[in-house]
Parts: C-alpha cells; sequence; structure tokens
C-alpha cells in the first residue's frame, strides 16, 4: 500500500503478531511525520492515527518509529531535528492531540505539534532533587503521569493536572527498589502499565495510590526495554534493544504475563523516551480459510479497532477480487445498512456506528469457477473524523507487511489423477492428509474424514469432491526396516583370464530391507564379446527372458527373501582385444520409495563403482617386446601378461626367464584362441657406478663432513638424489658432493642415473656425542699477556650458561652468565671486588648447552699463581 501524505504527515503501519484465543495476529499502526521547524504561531495538532514518537539519547530530535518498505526493518523519521531542550516523561494528549513533555534541565512542561514547534507552558512545581524520566497522559487527557527517580532509583508517583492552569501537582509514594525508563496507558480500559529495569519485568500501576503489581515473567537476559507504548487495538508494546544490544527491536508484550516476543529489529537508535497515539482506528482484514477451491466458501472478518471514542457514519466497503461474490452478512455489531452489491463482487455497509472497543464483522463470500491462484483484496473503512485521518485501508494481519492485501489462495488442481510414492521405516506411520485436494473426501475404506493414519505398505485410493472439480488420489506406500539395505554386488572370477576362456559373473544381492520383495529383475549387458553361457545358480526364482541377444542377461520375476545370497552366471570371454573390461549390472523393479533401481558395486573396492575383467594375450600371433640390462645385473624376463602356458626357446616352460647378458630371446604362449610368438630384444644399457672410498665415517657432533663419492657413467645423462633420513643434514641433495653435519647415527642412501641404468651405494655416518671441555689448572693473572685469564674451551658448540668460582672457604669470588667459549673476555681476571685475588687453588663450577639443548655442569680446581 502507497504511504498516505499530506503536509503534516506520512503514515505507514507496522505489524506485530501476539497469540490470543481466536486470531494469533497483531497490527498496530505507526506514522512517519516529515516537516520542518516552525516558528511559534500557534501550534496544529497531529493527525492521529497511531503514530509512535520517540526522543534520541544522543540529540534533542524528535522522531517517528516505523518500519522501512524497502527491507522491512525498524527506521526512524525526524519531525524536529532539534527541540531546542531535552525532553522526559513523554505522553500523547487525546483532547488535544499534542505531545508534551518535561524539561530535563529546567523542569518545565513542554508541548509539541505535528510541525515539531516546541512550547514552554511554564515551571512545574516538582522536586528539583529527582529526575521525571518516564511518564504518560491518561487516555481522558487530564493527567501527565510521570515517575521522580534519583541515582536511578524510582522514589515518587507524580500526577499533572493538565486542565488546572496552575498545573496542580499530586504526589505518591512508590517503591525505590524499582528503576522505571517508561511508562503507558491502555487507551481502552485507562489501566498503566510499567517497565522496572532492575526487576526485569512489566507491572501495572495505580496512578493515585503507586501501588504496582508485576507480571510473572521477566524479560529474556539477550532482550533490554528502553519504552513502552499501546496501538489502537489496546496492544502493548516496547522498544529496545536485543541481542544483547546488537540490533534495536520492538517487543509485543504479553499484558497478562509480561512475555516479550520479538517482532521486528533494525539498527540500534537508543532514546530516553517514547509516545504514541493509540486514540485512533485500525482495521483488519483476515480471511478463512485462506486456501480453498473454485465453487467453494470462504469467510472474510473485518475487525475494528476503535480506541478514540464513539465513531458514527463510517462506512466499509470491499471491493472482491474478481470470479469472488458477495453471499451474506454473517455478524455485524455496528448496525448502518447493506447496500445492494453493485457489482456483485463489492460489499458495502454504510452508516454504521462504532464504540470504543475491539469487534469485528464478517461476511461469506462464494468463489466461482475460476483459475487457481492467489487473489488479494483489501477493505477501506472510511468516513472518520478528519482528526483519525478520514480512512483507513484494511491490513492482513498474518504478514509482517503494512496496510497490505488479504490473500486467498484458490487451488485448482487440472489433472484428472494424482499419484504419489511415501516411504516408511517399519513401525512407523503417516498421516495421509487429502485436504489439499477437495472439501468432500472418500477414501476406498468408506471413510470421509480428510486425515488418515496409515502404518503398513500398500495402496491408499480416494476421491476428492470440490465444487467444480474432482480428482482421483493414489498413496503407494512402502516400508522397510530403518535404515535398510537392497545392495547389489558383482565379482568375476577369476578376475584376470585370456581369450576364448569362460568366467564366472557372481551378482551377490543383500535385502535388508525389512520384508520380502517380489518381482525384482536382474539385467546386465555384456561387455563386447562376451556371451551368456547359463545360469548357474539362482536362489531367487524366476526366468531368463527370452528373445534378448546372446550378450545380455535378464532374469525376470526374482523374489528376494531377507539375507544375501547370489547369483551365478557363465560368461564366455570370446576372441577380445587384451585390456581391462568394465562392467555393471542393474537390480530392478523395486518399490519407487526404495529407489526403483540399484547399479551394482565392486565388493574389491572401496567406491561404489564398476567390475573390471583383465583379459591378457597377444593383439596378433607375434609380439616383439625391447628389455633394458644394466652393468650385468641379471635381468628376468616376464611372460605372464602373454599367456598362461609357456615354451622358452631353452625348453623351459615357466613364466619367467633370467639372463644376464645382451640377446634375443624367443617366448611361445598357447592360452587363447590360438599360439602366439614374444620375441624379447635385450640391449645393455650405458654403464653407470657409484661407491664410497669407505662405506663408513666417524665424526664429533657438530663437526662438518664433505663427502666425496667416486662415480664411474659411460651415459650422457647424470641424475643425482640423496635421500637424508635426518631431513636437513645434508647441504644439498641433487649434487655428487654435498657437506653432512649429522646430529646422530645415520645412513646415507646415493641413487644415480644416466636415464638408462642406475645404480646406488649407501654410506653410514657415526656421531661421537661425548662433550670436549678444556679448562687450565692454573693461571698468572699479572698482566705479561699469558695466562691472565681463566676461561674455558671446547671444540664442539655450545653457550656456557653459568661460570662461577669459589674460595678455599666456599666464598663466591666471579660469576657469569650466558656467555661464549673460547673467549678470554668470558672468564675470571682474577680479580675480586677491583682488588688482585690471593694467590691458590680456587674450585670453579660450569653449566653449558651443547647442541640438541643437552646441558652438562662441569666443576675442577684451578691454582692462581702470583
Amino acid at each position: 500500500m502507497p504511504w498516505q501524505r499530506d503536509s503534516r504527515t506520512c503514515s505507514f503501519e507496522l505489524k506485530a503478531m501476539q497469540k490470543s484465543s481466536t486470531y494469533p495476529i497483531i497490527l498496530f499502526l505507526l506514522s512517519f511525520f516529515s516537516t520542518a521547524w516552525q516558528p511559534l504561531n500557534g501550534q496544529g495538532p497531529f493527525t492521529c492515527e497511531g503514530q509512535v514518537f520517540v526522543l534520541s539519547s544522543l540529540s534533542t530530535e524528535l522522531s517517528d518509529l516505523g518500519i522501512s518498505p524497502a527491507n522491512n526493518s525498524l527506521s526512524f523519521t525526524p519531525i524536529s531535528p532539534n527541540l531546542g531542550q531535552t525532553l522526559n516523561a513523554l505522553g500523547f494528549r487525546s483532547t488535544d492531540r499534542l505531545l508534551y513533555g518535561i524539561g530535563q534541565a529546567d523542569q518545565h512542561l513542554y508541548r509539541i505539534d505535528a510541525d515539531g514547534t516546541l512550547e514552554d507552558m511554564g515551571a512545574l512545581s516538582l522536586n528539583p532533587n529527582l529526575q521525571y524520566l518516564a511518564g504518560d497522559i491518561s487516555p481522558n487527557g487530564r493527567f501527565l503521569t510521570v515517575v521522580g527517580s534519583a541515582n536511578g532509583a524510582s522514589q515518587s508517583l507524580v500526577r499533572i493536572d493538565l486542565e488546572d492552569p496552575g498545573l496542580n501537582v499530586q504526589t505518591s509514594s512508590i517503591s525505590s527498589a524499582l528503576r522505571i525508563p517508561d511508562m503507558a496507558y491502555n487507551p481502552l480500559n485507562s489501566l498503566l502499565y510499567g517497565y522496572d529495569a532492575n526487576g526485569r519485568t512489566a507491572f501495572t500501576i495505580n496512578p493515585a495510590t503507586g501501588a504496582v503489581t508485576a507480571l510473572a515473567m521477566a524479560i529474556g537476559a539477550q532482550n533490554d526495554i528502553q519504552g513502552l507504548f499501546f496501538d489502537p487495538f489496546g496492544r502493548l508494546f516496547g522498544y529496545g534493544t536485543t541481542s544483547f544490544g546488537v540490533a534495536s527491536a520492538l517487543f509485543a508484550i504479553d499484558k497478562s504475563t509480561g512475555q516479550e516476543i520479538v517482532r521486528q529489529t533494525g539498527p540500534v537508535y537508543p532514546i530516553t523516551d517514547m509516545a504514541s497515539c493509540p486514540y485512533s482506528v485500525a482495521l483488519e482484514s483476515r480471511v478463512g480459510p485462506r486456501a480453498t477451491f473454485p465453487c467453494s466458501q470462504v469467510s472474510y472478518v473485518y475487525t475494528l479497532g476503535n480506541s478514540s471514542g464513539v465513531l458514527t457514519g463510517l462506512s466499509l466497503e470491499h471491493a472482491l477480487p474478481p470470479g469472488f461474490s458477495f453471499v451474506s452478512l454473517v455478524r455485524n455489531p455496528y448496525g448502518g445498512t447493506l447496500s445492494a452489491p453493485a457489482p456483485s463482487n463489492t460489499f458495502r455497509l454504510e452508516n454504521m456506528s462504532a464504540p470504543k472497543g475491539i469487534d469485528s464483522i464478517i461476511i461469506t463470500v462464494e468463489i466461482g469457477d475460476i483459475a487457481g491462484g492467489n487473489y488479494k483484496s483489501q477493505a477501506l473503512l472510511d468516513g472518520l473524523p478528519p482528526s483519525l485521518g478520514i480512512a483507513r485501508p484494511s491490513d492482513d494481519p498474518v504478514t509482517l507487511a503494512a496496510q497490505d492485501s488479504t490473500g486467498v489462495v484458490v487451488n485448482r488442481i487440472e489433472e484428472d489423477s494424482l499419484f504419489f510414492d511415501r516411504f516408511l521405516c517399519l513401525g512407523e506411520s503417516t498421516t495421509l492428509d487429502a485436504g489439499g485436494f477437495g472439501n468432500n473426501i472418500q477414501w476406498e475404506n468408506g471413510s470421509a474424514i480428510p486425515q488418515r493414519v496409515v502404518s503398513t505398505e500398500g495402496l491408499y485410493t480416494l476421491e476428492a469432491i470440490s465444487g467444480c472439480q474432482s480428482i482421483f488420489v493414489s498413496y503407494n506406500i512402502t516400508v522397510a526396516s530403518c535404515p535398510y539395505t537392497i545392495e547389489l554386488a558383482l565379482q568375476i572370477l577369476p578376475e584376470e583370464t585370456f581369450p576364448c576362456n569362460e568366467v564366472i559373473f557372481r551378482y551377490g544381492i543383500e535385502n535388508d530391507s525389512g520384508l520380502p520383495r517380489a518381482g525384482v529383475s536382474l539385467a546386465d549387458t555384456l561387455p563386447d564379446g562376451m556371451t551368456v553361457v547359463g545360469v548357474l545358480n539362482n536362489p531367487f526364482g524366476g526366468g531368463l527372458a527370452a528373445g534378448l541377444p546372446a550378450g545380455v542377461l535378464r532374469i525376470e520375476g526374482m523374489t528376494l527373501p531377507l539375507g544375501t545370497d547370489s547369483v551365478d552366471v557363465v560368461v564366455a570371454v570370446g576372441d577380445v582385444i587384451p585390456g581391462v573390461y568394465r562392467n555393471r549390472a542393474v537390480l530392478g523393479m523395486l518399490p519407487a520409495a526404495l529407489g526403483q533401481a540399484r547399479f551394482s558395486d565392486d565388493p574389491r573396492t572401496p567406491l561404489v563403482d564398476s567390475t573390471t575383467l583383465t583379459v591378457f594375450g597377444v593383439e596378433s600371433d607375434t609380439v616383439f617386446v625391447e628389455q633394458l640390462i644394466c652393468n650385468g645385473q641379471p635381468l628376468v624376463l616376464d611372460g605372464r601378461p602373454y599367456g598362461a602356458s609357456f615354451l622358452w626357446e631353452d625348453g623351459s616352460t615357466g613364466p619367467l626367464l633370467t639372463v644376464s647378458s645382451a640377446g634375443e630371446y624367443q617366448l611361445a604362449v598357447f592360452d587363447g584362441c590360438q599360439p602366439s610368438f614374444v620375441f624379447f630384444t635385450v640391449v645393455e644399457g650405458d654403464f653407470i657406478e657409484a661407491r664410497f672410498p669407505d662405506d663408513k665415517v666417524s665424526i664429533h657432533l657438530g663437526e662438518e663432513y664433505r663427502i666425496e663419492p667416486i662415480l664411474s657413467n659411460s651415459g650422457d645423462t647424470l641424475i643425482i638424489g640423496w635421500n637424508d633420513p635426518l631431513g636437513n643434514s645434508l647441504s644439498c641433495t641433487d649434487c655428487l658432493t654435498p657437506t653432512a653435519k649429522p646430529l646422530d647415527h645415520t645412513l646415507y642412501t646415493l641413487r644415480v642415473s644416466n636415464g638408462l641404468c642406475a645404480d646406488t651405494a649407501l654410506l653410514t655416518f657415526l656421531v661421537d656425542k661425548s662433550r670436549r671441555i678444556y679448562a687450565p689448572t692454573a693461571f698468572s693473572p699479572n698482566g705479561d699477556g699469558r695466562n691472565d685469564y681463566f676461561f674455558l674451551q671446547s671444540p664442539d658448540f655450545g653457550i656456557l650458561r653459568s661460570l662461577s668460582v669459589f674460595d678455599r672457604w666456599g666464598n663466591q669470588v666471579f660469576h657469569s652468565t650466558e656467555a661464549a667459549l673460547n673467549e678470554a673476555s668470558s672468564g675470571w681476571d682474577g680479580q675480586v671486588r677491583g682488588k688482585p685475588a690471593a694467590a691458590g687453588p680456587y674450585l670453579w663450577t660450569a653449566e653449558i648447552e651443547f647442541i640438541g639443548e643437552i646441558r652438562e655442569v662441569f666443576a675442577r680446581e684451578v691454582n692462581l699463581v702470583r
């Protein structure tokens, strides 16, 4: 529905859902106002259409809360970008249709008109030590009821008499345990509701006494309520944040329990207060059933929410969709005159009188013989006073869109019959629902109830009749154990053969579906050149289909009992070309709900795939094979790929022949369809050899060693590869002479190749891991440049973590940490606290960390000589 605009208002609806006994949907109307700041020259009232007004906590902006039609998100449209005052205790007065609030800085009463113009009404007799943040105006427009708080604790309930020229103030006490951010009056019964942020509960409060009655349910921990308001239907809503402050949120709040439900979200917009104008009229249009058939009847229910007072001279008109006809007025609590339908698809009720409250009009509508589809339409309530906006379009409360049309889905089934397959696990049941096919149902067992619960396998049929159409529906129910298994595996025995031989195709069938399966077929189209000889074993019954080509197998009418068994079929392999032949069979005529076919699987492989048969042999009666012999090493000639019966030229009959020299070697093979000859040509490859002067090398831990192998190569190419078991102990793995620095015993492997022949050599490294430390037994710190320092030396890599020297009485005379070995400056210079130490024996201890994070402690004696 497009936005309704005039010089002061721009409105659209925001809807929410809340459970009720009849219709679980709620609707409220919010309006946008867009106008500039006006000078104070007389205040114009708002047109009351259910607007919700909010005061920003980040500025003095007054905005209209609504829903953006672009993304159905909460949005805020400024009425006044800058009021010039920070206001709280905001309320809408029904009698003059203006907003009122209290200045936070001066405790003056202010009122705001539709242009956002602010008027100072004077100072209020309020406690200057309190802040007045929460408030609302009573439905009769007399009292602005506010809460006085100090340090967030509510202390007093104040009623300001707006009809008194002196703005008389009445005060009553309330519990200081409450922290109340906002309150709102129910426009239908004048009950005052509030929210306690400490207890996280909504409550009702007696405006005269301050007595509070908390509702039962607390607000969820992820939600926060900052403001409250009512809509024209008397439904309570809250605004705040959800998901722990991630997004702003609109909540529907149950007035009986206090339970909140998130209805809409949007960007975070913190507020100080809010108020609504619920003293208006809203119209909802529902239809039932929402889905029906041609030539049937539906009921439209128009619910009128009137919080403005008694209204007269109203009219309700609904232009129904094409093919819909008004039949009768079923319920009308508002009186008036029913206009004669002109045209027949228009319903109009005139001169109605609507008291304050909520009630509904119900009509019956006939749907003609029309095409299927979603038929949308909208009613219009007009004759409203200008202060309420003159007219109000209906809204479909089932949807989130604002002031939208109400739809009826007409199901027209063009087919005469429908067929469905359903699958059930053993022990389960399912409900067959025929309500979507027609209004009058007749099952094959005589039942006329649309829903039918079944748990056994079988065919269930019905006839559905709905006015203009009749349809036959069939449900084929298949029952199986869950998880169920019907699988087909294919093995070929043997897996390798030669032309002009026979093999067995073994079809293994597993039925773990919970029930025997009858009428099953097994079909297999064999690879070219292979034919069916006969069925060797078949425990499943049925018979071979007649009239098929010799390479096609089909067994029909089999019955699969529970369990696993197999069918064996003898297959002749003809004079085919040697190679790998793939084959896949199919098990068919299974129940549709189980999947009507199963393709065979090769049980030797982890994947579901075809089964292979390898056919050896030669493609002609003569085959020439060339092979390479290297470095005089024996070479084995293998005749197995060419046959199963062998005769070598030396008279041997085995499949293998070992040779040690180049030459021609002849083999006759007799398996297959005819004898064949294989001629092996053995040629000498380029010589290559690698070796080491010594097959063992001994080094000390941390030392490096350059490896220099001895290489002979008569070829033109050299490819080098080292195997380093330690991972990073060789300087390179593709060079001939790498540098080795192993930290442990290891065996290096060198492989060299010239592209034709290769050789391998092994080299063992033995690593001495003992630690070598050299320390002087005496030193003479006399400045002659010789033996002036006591320090430690080692050919092994290490770090001196600590070095300490003690005199004969155990006093420490020197200590150093994290020093280097082999450096005099890291040792003791014979001084103690800047003075020469006495000559004589001293004890030293040192902790040294070697390669591999191995730490050792050493201790000895040293003599200081003067």
